[in-house]
């Protein structure tokens, strides 16, 4: 158990060393070399689980070997990108020190009080029900996977908004903010068609009771993805507060909602609960927002004509790639 624990302190600095690179990556509009970290670190573990858990037999030693494996590469491949582009020379400013603390700990105790609010209702039906509730829920917490396309969309609106001028960023992010809403509603829509038929093929029949609860958390989860575009227009804005204060509003009220809701509908009421405290989270974020930006609520909500020209010419370009992959397999 020793070793474990040893093994695994050793990963929290390569992850910080490749967080921080990426973030640089990130900055210099390197969207693609930010990306490739993560491709490289994620190779490596599974290569090295398959040879050190499957082929070695070495069990969870063989995982958590891989897992520090994999971190190390993703450190050094991130380590390398950067380098390609600024030399790196280790040394303390006193200066950039203090900028970099000022910046993050405005924000470091919102971190801190989102995960309290982001694990409460399970922690909560853990304590008023049963552990096979607590599965169900698990399961119906599938409907997390809308919040991809945004978590996406914001880790590029940052970078753009934080280098940008004020009228550049406040036209940027209302584009950004308005097309995940838009998407990601789509996207709740086919999850709500198919949760009947994919819910039970995936986990089981016995998986039934989660399928409701599931669309109760749709709402919440769309919620969620315009609140972490409106985020990344805040942090590059640097108006991290903002977001404190909504992490500690919202975790009360939270709070208060599934401690209300989970003894009388089970994981029904955590479902409506968290997606009633992902509306509250949206909306604190959203009025800072619009005061901030001077855009308007229908500019920033309502998905507009010209916006589709961004799909077209999205579907134009996959389309390109794939008939040069073609020419390509047939050459």
């Amino acid at each position: 158990r020793a070793l474990f624990i040893f093994i695994i302190v050793w990963e929290a600095p390569a992850m910080i060393v490749t967080l921080y690179c990426q973030n640089i990556l990130l900055g210099l509009g390197r969207v693609v070399e930010y990306n490739l970290v993560d491709i490289v670190t994620t190779v490596v573990m599974l290569l090295g689980t398959a040879a050190l858990v499957l082929w070695a037999g070495l069990g969870v030693m063989g995982a958590v070997l891989a897992s520090l494996i994999s971190v190390a590469a993703g450190g050094a491949a991130a380590l390398l990108l950067v380098s390609r582009r600024a030399s790196i020379r280790p040394r303390l400013d006193g200066a950039i020190a203090r900028d970099l603390l000022s910046y993050g700990l405005k924000g470091h105790a919102g971190e801190i009080f989102y995960i309290f609010f982001n694990r409460l209702d399970v922690i909560m039906i853990s304590h008023f029900l049963t552990i096979q509730a607590v599965g169900f829920y698990s399961v119906a917490q599938n409907a997390q996977m809308l919040w991809y396309v945004a978590l996406s969309i914001s880790t590029v609106l940052f970078q753009k908004v934080s280098s940008s001028s004020f009228e550049e960023a406040n036209i940027a992010s209302s584009i950004a903010c308005r097309n995940t809403l838009f998407i990601t509603a789509v996207m709740a829509l086919f999850f709500m068609a198919g949760s009947y038929i994919f819910i039970p093929i995936l986990f089981g029949k016995v998986s039934s009771p989660s399928i409701m609860p599931l669309w109760a958390l749709l709402p919440g989860m769309i919620f969620y993805s315009v609140s972490s575009v409106l985020c990344s227009y805040l942090f590059g804005r640097g108006r991290r507060l903002i977001y404190t204060y909504a992490c500690v509003s919202t975790l009360a009220v939270s709070l208060a909602l599934n401690y209300a809701l989970i003894p009388r509908l089970g994981i029904m009421g955590a479902s409506i609960a968290n997606s009633i405290s992902y509306f509250i989270f949206m909306a604190i974020l959203g009025a800072n927002y619009l005061k901030i930006s001077g855009n308007s609520l229908a500019g920033t909500l309502i998905i507009q004509r010209g916006d589709f020209a961004y799909y077209s010419g999205t579907i134009g370009k996959i389309r390109a790639f794939l008939a040069d992959l073609r020419v390509f397999k047939t050459a």
